[in-house]
């Protein structure tokens, strides 16, 4: 793992430098190939650098790849790499897109604590109310990591506050079992 970061890096530090350089630098046509290139600019959010690679390629930007299926959406979100989202979002990357386990883009904002990325996913029409194969919405991954701050954000966009995962829990539930003030927050919904 620690090896291929190092050759990530390496692979993203050429492209930056012949970017900067003026040179013209293209994806590569597969989108396999491609998005592991993009893939460590997208979670340094060097949105000018994404912006310049997509600028004439034909890269699918809903394209899932690994083992869970996610987009580089769903990497921004998670790493907090708002412009590079926004630039994604633009160039149609599917907010409710789900990996293999059923996250999307804002479950995994939620669960991170990335508020300016559930903002930009909330005003690109993420669905708040998807759940993820557990049963989970946006507002557990909330409750479960005590993210009081971010639950008045989601909650204005949600149809049912008391949706309860597979395992029987609403988000007030599990906000209890984990000691969150969010307690709090839910009961006043």
């Amino acid at each position: 793992m620690e090896r291929a970061m190092e050759q990530l890096n390496v692979q993203l530090n050429r492209l930056t430098r012949s970017l900067r350089r003026a040179r013209t630098v293209e994806l590569p046509e597969d989108n396999e190939t491609a998005v592991y290139t993009l893939m460590p600019m997208v979670m340094a959010d060097q949105h000018r650098s994404v912006s310049e690679l997509l600028l004439n390629s034909k890269f699918d930007v809903n394209y899932a790849f690994g083992r869970v299926k996610r987009s580089l959406l769903h990497i921004a979100a998670n790493c907090g790499s708002v412009e590079c989202l926004v630039l994604l979002l633009k160039r149609g990357a599917n907010p409710n897109y789900q990996d293999i386990s059923g996250c999307t883009p804002l479950h995994l904002a939620a669960r991170n604590g990335q508020k300016k990325c559930m903002g930009k996913l909330l005003e690109y029409n993420a669905d708040v109310n998807i759940c993820n194969n557990e049963g989970l919405t946006a507002i557990h991954w909330l409750a479960v990591n005590g993210r009081t701050e971010l639950l008045h954000d989601l909650v204005q966009h949600v149809s049912n506050v008391d949706v309860e995962d597979a395992m029987g829990q609403t988000a007030l539930h599990v906000a209890c079992q984990n000691g969150h003030k969010t307690v709090s927050l839910l009961e006043n919904i």
